[in-house]
């Protein structure tokens, strides 16, 4: 009997609760097994990718959480399905292996011989696709997945065209590849399960029906949405449960036979204009090298009018970057501004700007700073001075006058003081410009929000716990071990709420501290991942945290805060925060004990202040702060730029 599996891709909408009724929806119409995909965008397409186009940069927002997987494998297997997932990068791999039942290559990926070793060598079943592939990449790919260890390979003809005509199936293939692997590999690997299948765009019942029928295929994979609403349905390549499940259960269809094409296992003229957007061998990255070499050249946005902006970045941890980043997309995005970062070689900031799609290189110290700037913007195409953008924990009085001095238009962050540099922002809570500067701007109105954060805000799933979700989160170095103290707290007093402790797995000992947690507090999910915060906390009635990006960022997403501050000098903005009604001060660390603050949280979480803050937290950041401060710097260039000599 064919299996039948649905493939959810990122119809998933980064909704678990979704991603939860898809599976469900899957068993109810007879599936066998459900199948998701696991990619982070800036380890699928090449950085000359991401760099010129903003489509494949949004396709961050498509990506599954990392967190998902483990309870998506419970979920399939309590309604009897099997649960598959296709890695997209080597490291996905060991992510996957101790939580699927199978794992898939996909058609794109099929040519870097590196994935199929990985996936094969983890003894799973394997399904690989051979959509694009020509009879020599395909003999490869069975080849690889042999000598790696598979013991169950199942490889899917499919058409790589969004959706496909019936005449332009080729479903003979299917009958081609069984031949291929039972003619020359069935002998030398008696052991090795072989099978053939279908992977299906067409959305037509007869093709299924006669994949099924006529050609015997022994897995049928089929895209699958709920209701339209996916993220890929609008493509015309979904089923929806209605559709599908009569072609489940045998029911007949009628198709031309001319569906079955020739049977050749080649490149179909449907699959050339996608064939070079595959994986290259050489590094695994879409699309291949060649292509990456001449398309960003041939896209608008690798051709910019505006400034050229320099953006130094530099402290402990992400914020500098995540503040820079949040200011560098409105330039780029609004301001056709020629953009790139210089940040200390830390690998978290640097992962950040691959994501979104930004230039950027390390600095060792001021001088060689300064001498890179200086021969990058010699090579402007428009000329015109350059705009250096400072967002450092140190001083920059010194770099902004030497920037200066070389003719470049100086913007500092967050630092008021600074007297040198054309412009200061200053994106703080409770600030005002003093009288008479000019040279200043800031406020709350000023705070620098990545435009992510807005995206999760608007499209923030609906959660099917009526409890409410308090989001603990202390960054990524948790420098007084902050998150124990909560989490013992509210232990204690969050009997009636959801409680989820975040860790970034770069954090020093995280794993440790994450079996601690979870033995101590079972009733609290401890979560160690590296997926964006923000994904976690929209929806989320209370985040618990200490002063940083993250509090606008919440704000911003209507969600109310409580902070448990770290640092003495954050004490006065903490306090001012409170008097907006959406923070709680829970005090400083040193000077608050254990039993004030369960006293503080207990008063935090009670419903009726809870209540209060959330109203309240809806009116206090508009999430405009960096698209307020790119027309700020876009402004002041362009007088620069005009004003006589």
């Amino acid at each position: 009997m064919a299996e039948f599996i649905a493939e959810i891709s990122s119809n998933h909408n980064g909704d678990l609760a979704r991603c939860r009724r898809l599976i469900t929806e899957a068993a109810r119409v007879g599936c066998t097994g459900v199948k998701f995909q696991l990619f982070r965008v800036d380890q699928l397409f090449a950085p000359e990718i991401l760099r010129a186009s903003r489509k494949h940069r949004e396709r961050r927002r498509w990506e599954l959480p990392l967190r998902f997987i483990p309870e998506l494998a419970a979920a399939s297997r309590d309604v009897g399905l099997k649960f598959g997932c296709t890695p997209f990068d080597l490291g996905a791999v060991d992510e996957l292996a101790p939580h699927v039942d199978f794992l898939k290559v996909a058609s794109y990926e099929l040519p870097w011989l590196d994935l199929i070793h990985a996936c094969a060598a983890t003894s799973l079943p394997l399904i690989v696709s051979a959509g694009m592939a020509d009879a020599g990449e395909a003999w490869a790919a069975v080849e690889a997945a042999l000598e790696s260890g598979c013991r169950d390979l199942t490889m899917l003809h499919c058409v790589s065209r969004y959706p496909v005509p019936e005449h332009a199936c080729n479903l003979a293939a299917i009958g081609t590849l069984r031949e291929m692997m039972a003619g020359n590999f069935a002998d030398d690997w008696p052991e090795v399960s072989f099978k053939a299948g279908w992977s299906d765009h067409s959305v037509s019942p007869g093709v299924i029906n006669r994949a099924l029928r006529h050609w015997a295929a022994d897995c049928i994979e089929f895209h699958f949405d709920l209701e339209g609403e996916g993220a890929e349905f609008a493509a015309g390549h979904c089923w929806l449960p209605n559709a599908i499940a009569p072609v489940i259960s045998g029911s007949f269809a009628p198709v031309s036979p001319e569906c079955d094409g020739n049977g050749r296992i080649a490149p179909l003229p449907e699959d050339l204009p996608e064939r070079g957007w595959r994986a290259d061998p050489r590094d695994g990255l879409r699309p291949t090298i060649a292509v990456r070499d001449d398309w960003p050249r041939a896209q608008p946005e690798t051709t910019r009018t505006g400034p050229d902006v320099f953006f130094i970045a530099a402290g402990q941890g992400l914020g500098h970057v995540a503040r820079c980043l949040a200011l560098a997309e409105p330039m780029r995005d609004r301001h056709d501004a020629d953009t790139f970062f210089f940040t200390p070689d830390h690998a978290g900031p640097l992962a950040l700007l691959s994501r979104h799609g930004f230039n950027h290189s390390t600095f060792v110290d001021d001088e060689s700073l300064v001498r890179d700037i200086g021969f990058l913007a010699s090579l402007s195409r428009h000329g015109g001075p350059a705009v250096c953008v400072l967002d450092t924990d140190t001083p920059a009085d010194g770099l902004a006058r030497r920037l200066q001095a070389d003719g470049h238009l100086v913007i500092v962050i967050d630092q008021p003081g600074c007297t040198a540099g054309d412009l200061g922002i200053v994106p703080s809570f409770g600030w005002d410009p003093p009288a008479g500067r000019e040279d200043l701007v800031g406020g709350v109105g000023y705070l620098l929000i990545r435009d992510d954060v807005r995206y999760c805000r608007d499209h923030a799933p609906a959660d099917p716990d009526p409890r409410p979700r308090v989001v603990v989160c202390f960054g990524g170095s948790d420098p007084n071990e902050l998150t124990a103290r909560v989490s013992a707290a509210l232990h204690d007093v969050a009997g009636e709420m959801r409680v989820q402790v975040v860790l970034a797995p770069t954090a020093p000992y995280s794993r440790i501290k994450a079996q601690v947690l979870a033995r101590r507090y079972p009733e609290q999910e401890v979560i160690v991942t590296g997926d964006p915060l923000e994904t976690i906390v929209a929806g989320s009635a209370l985040l618990i945290t200490a002063m940083g990006v993250s509090v606008g960022e919440a704000l911003v997403m209507h969600t109310p805060v409580a902070i448990l501050s770290n640092y003495e000098a954050d004490v006065p903005t903490v306090a001012m925060l409170a008097t907006t009604g959406a923070v709680a001060d829970l005090g400083r660390h040193d000077l608050i004990d254990q039993y004030s603050l369960v006293r503080a949280l207990a008063a935090t979480i009670a419903p009726a202040n809870l209540s209060t803050l959330r109203r309240a937290a809806g009116s206090v950041v508009d999430g405009d702060g960096a698209a307020r401060a790119a027309e700020h710097i876009a402004r002041l260039f362009s007088q620069r730029r005009t004003r006589p000599c």
